[in-house]
């Protein structure tokens, strides 16, 4: 018959809880790269989605003498856009870069709808090949970037439940693991 010194036990106990801070850490290590590969995912769209709105404003060129305006601000936001992008690639899990992210998305929806409207109106431009393509190249883009956004948003939510449950928690907190703000 086997028997357990005290000693023992104490040991046995250690390089169970031991082993299971690894497994706990590891696990937070897996899902932190789950986000931060499905950001990847969504900067690959952003990327395209960046060159296809250059496409888009040298099409609509002609609006420039009835609306510079528009397209000013569209190559504003597109470039602000493409920076707070830029910014979240390097640092995926800092909260204050993908909020700035979500604001710069948020206006540059906005005055691309706002170009997109002007363009429908202007009779020459509805039937441009160029730039009919390009806004089908751009829609076709948009529903990729959901389904990425969707994609990031999954990794982001299995991130943060596992960072709130416990025990875990308290493995998060040793290694300081934060949790992601979602797109």
């Amino acid at each position: 018959m086997l028997s357990l010194t005290p000693e023992h036990a104490g040991i046995a106990v250690v390089a169970v809880l031991g082993f299971w801070i690894l497994g706990a850490h590891n696990r937070l290590v897996r899902l932190r790269q789950a986000v931060r590969s499905a950001f990847g995912r969504i900067d690959e769209q952003l990327r395209q989605r960046h060159d296809q709105l250059a496409e888009l404003i040298a099409a609509a060129a002609p609006l420039r003498a009835d609306a510079p305006e528009v397209l000013d601000a569209v190559e504003a936001v597109r470039l602000e856009a493409r920076g707070a992008a830029d910014q979240v690639a390097q640092r995926t899990l800092q909260a204050d870069r993908l909020a700035r992210l979500v604001l710069a998305e948020k206006a540059l929806r906005a005055e691309v709808q706002r170009l997109l409207t002007l363009v429908k109106a202007e009779a020459g431009l509805r039937t441009d090949e160029r730039l009919r393509g390009a806004m089908k190249s751009l829609s076709a883009t948009q529903h990729r970037l959901s389904a990425a956004r969707d994609g990031f948003n999954a990794a982001v939510r299995d991130h943060n439940r596992s960072l709130r449950q416990y025990p875990t928690r308290l493995v998060a907190a040793m290694f300081r693991f934060e949790e992601v703000r979602d797109l």
